[in-house]
C-alpha cells in the first residue's frame, strides 16, 4: 500500500486518450489544478485521486483520513472551481 498498492499503471497513450476525448484543456486544466491546490490543498488531492487515480470516495476516504462527507463536499467544489476556471476566457 505505501507505494501504490494494487493500482494499476496505465500506458500514456490510454491516459491522454481519455483526457483528449473530453475535449479538454489540458494546460487551462493544469492552470487550473495549481490554483486549487494554492487555495485548498485537500480539494486538490480529492481531484487527483477520484479524477486521476480514479479512486472511489470511500478509497480517497481511507487515503486522506477524512469522511465520507467532507470528500464528497470537496469533490463538488473543487469541481465546481475547476468548471469556471477551465471555461472562463483570457
Amino acid at each position: 500500500m505505501k507505494r501504490g498498492g494494487d493500482y494499476r499503471r496505465q500506458p500514456l497513450d490510454d491516459v491522454l486518450d481519455r483526457y483528449e476525448n473530453q475535449n479538454l484543456d489540458i494546460m487551462a486544466l493544469d492552470d487550473a489544478l495549481f490554483e486549487l491546490e494554492r487555495l485548498d490543498q485537500r480539494q486538490a488531492q480529492v481531484v487527483q485521486l477520484r479524477w486521476f487515480a480514479e479512486l472511489t470516495v470511500h478509497e480517497v476516504v481511507e487515503v486522506l483520513n477524512v469522511s465520507v462527507s467532507t470528500v464528497e463536499q470537496d469533490w463538488r467544489t473543487s469541481h465546481a472551481f475547476l468548471r469556471r476556471q477551465v471555461s472562463e476566457e483570457p
